[in-house]
């Protein structure tokens, strides 16, 4: 874990540098379909001609552990990688299989949005709401998880399961962190449909 590398270059730069490294960013993206950065793919390639972006997009769970697979085999070829969750970084960090990079504007991320040595940061913060058929619930408001408790929602609840997605796990631990593993017994037997 070396001194932050500061990008001082211009776009137009990188750019140069990059097509004489052989014209190519291979990128893993965390989601569940493999054409949803398809345009994000398309824009890169207009936006740069001549590079080619080899994209790969598959659910982040899978990601990490191949990116531990190509670290146990001294391996890398993936240039950076784009995750739903950030509790590998700190690991990948402490491991020093990072490079500590800052680019341009780095420093107008915001301080909980980034490693202070460079090494990785959030782009993209997703907040997420309770949604509910308001013509099949007039007059009600789900508005904490605990009113998932109440009685009248006994046997129509429709969930993610918390293990099929990290972020989902996530959002599970900290749910339970707020209201505890009762919280999480008495959902149960509110029989959701996972």
């Amino acid at each position: 874990n070396a001194t932050p590398q500061v990008e001082e270059r211009s776009l137009d730069q990188i750019y140069k540098a990059a097509l004489k490294e052989g014209g190519t960013v291979t990128l893993w993206s965390g989601g569940d379909e493999k054409n949803q950065q398809d345009a994000l793919k398309t824009a890169f390639e207009k936006a740069f001609p001549g590079m080619t972006l080899n994209l790969t997009v598959n659910l982040s769970k899978y990601h990490d552990g191949n990116i531990d697979q190509q670290l146990a085999n001294k391996n890398v070829y993936v240039d950076s990688i784009v995750l739903q969750t950030l509790h590998d970084f700190p690991r990948w960090k402490k491991e020093g299989a990072l490079l500590n990079y800052a680019p341009a504007g780095f420093d107008k991320i915001y301080p909980d949005f980034k490693d202070g040595d460079a090494a990785y940061y959030g782009y993209l913060g997703l907040g997420w709401q309770l949604i509910w058929n308001h013509d099949k619930l007039k007059g009600k408001k789900i508005q904490e998880f605990t009113d998932f408790l109440h009685p009248e929602f006994k046997g129509k609840l429709a969930l993610t399961y918390p293990n099929d997605d990290d972020a989902v796990l996530f959002a599970f631990e900290l749910i339970i962190k707020k209201y505890g593993k009762k919280w999480f017994e008495d959902l149960l037997k509110q029989k959701p449909r996972w």
